[in-house]
This record gives C-alpha cells, structure tokens and sequence, in this order.
C-alpha cells in the first residue's frame, strides 16, 4: 500500500444532496417524521411545481417550501446566485397568491 503525504484535501464533488445521508440535524428530523422525501435518484427533495415540499405520502406539507441547492432533482440548475434568485422570486410571486 502506498502513503501520500498531502498539505490539504479539496473535495470537489459538490454538496451532499442525498438527503437520506445528510448530517444537518433538521433534515434528519424532517426525514424521520416524513415531512420530506427524497426524489428518485437521491439529487434532493421532492417539491410541487410551487416548491412546496412534499412528503413520504407524496402530499405537499402544509406551510413548508423549499429554495437551493437540493433542487437540483427538479430543476436542476438550483445552485448559482442567478438560479436561486429565479427560485425565490417564483416562490414569492406563488407566497402572495395563497389564501
């Protein structure tokens, strides 16, 4: 077996968006009670076209949405300042048509 001695490591693989491995305590929370579920190929959570998040009984959760990167599964480009913005001003404009 061969040792490489290095001054630092860069991981270069992105962000965690598997959220069935992800160490933020709140999304293990969200995920242990099913107020969130992961899309089919583990790129992030499902939401509505309205970005409401979406449960493990595939429902939106009442009051809970979601803009970043764990997007990426339904759209795809959700990590870059200009995407992000495009999503938080699409769930504002969606935030001022409710009841």
């Amino acid at each position: 077996m061969n040792t490489l001695q290095v001054c630092a490591i860069v991981n270069c693989i992105g962000p965690n968006t598997d959220i069935q491995r992800h160490a933020n305590p709140l999304m293990a929370q969200l995920l242990k009670k099913g107020w969130i579920a992961p899309d089919t190929h583990g790129l992030g959570l499902r939401v509505t076209p309205a970005l409401q998040v979406i449960d493990t009984h595939q429902n939106p959760v009442e009051g809970l949405w979601y803009v970043g990167p764990l997007l990426k599964a339904a759209l795809w480009e959700a990590t870059a300042v200009p995407e992000l913005r495009l999503h938080a001003q699409h769930l504002a404009q969606n935030l001022l048509h409710l009841p």
